[in-house]
């Protein structure tokens, strides 16, 4: 389980506390939800979230692994523990990859469908254009850049290509490197079983690249907004425990 999760607001999740609600709410439904879930959480001493296990999951952590050991500069860092904001309590985060105190990176190793959507939109090296498509993972990343203190963000799309992918499927069968990176070997059973076509992976004729990356100076004014957001957020949630 991890703890850091319970009753903070984290960055995977802060783009719910992004908009307001409808006659004036400073919050819209899905952020008072996500409010109150962090008031239950400290009401009850732990997270909600029985962290089920998926194949979409355990794809996204072992891709992210793969890319950091096998694809990104030397001079990249794999982020494993929580981070908390030093000013802004009940805030943390955990950037996939860094340079630190340069830039956070923030990796998404989705299924086709959303690899396609987001990797185009990332081709297009377009602000605005991420945040108001892709709020989940613009947010994120903004959130920590915050947290980490750094001015600029780099965001990621990957999906192997047959020749990759093959080159994963010797890593989990003939190498340490599920043991390496504390995976369970029943998690990743169906990639040794399935054919390549039968899982997120390119052909040679894609006209999308396996890995696309967009780096870019976090807008001040939606890092000072976020700031604002997560601090009215505290206060809203000092006020839903009054009421439990």
């Amino acid at each position: 389980m991890d703890l850091g999760r319970r009753a903070n607001f984290t960055s995977s999740q802060v783009y719910k506390l992004i908009k307001k609600g409808r006659g004036g709410a400073e919050f819209s439904a899905s952020g008072m939800t996500y409010i109150k879930e962090k008031a239950l959480e400290t009401k009850l001493g732990r997270g909600l979230s029985t962290d089920a296990y998926s194949q979409a999951i355990s794809w996204g952590f072992l891709m992210e692994a793969y890319v950091y050991n096998h694809i990104l500069p030397l001079n990249y860092r794999h982020v494993k523990n929580r981070r908390f904001h030093k000013e802004i309590s009940n805030w943390c985060g955990i950037p996939d990859y860094e340079i630190p105190d340069i830039f956070i990176s923030e990796i998404k190793c989705y299924q086709l469908k959303r690899f396609a959507e987001y990797s185009l939109a990332l081709e297009k090296r377009d602000i605005e254009l991420l945040r108001d498509s892709f709020p989940e993972e613009y947010w994120q990343v903004i959130s920590n850049a915050s947290i980490n203190n750094v001015s600029h963000v780099e965001m990621l799309s990957f999906c192997p290509n047959n020749k990759q992918l093959d080159e994963v499927r010797h890593l989990i069968t003939e190498t340490d490197f599920l043991e390496k990176n504390n995976f369970q070997p029943w998690q990743y059973r169906y990639i040794e079983e399935k054919k390549n076509w039968r899982l997120p992976c390119l052909p040679e004729t894609s006209e999308i690249k396996p890995l696309t990356r967009f780096k870019f100076e976090v807008p001040t004014e939606d890092l000072k907004f976020l700031e604002s957001r997560i601090r009215l957020a505290n206060d809203v949630l000092g006020q839903t425990l009054q009421e439990l």
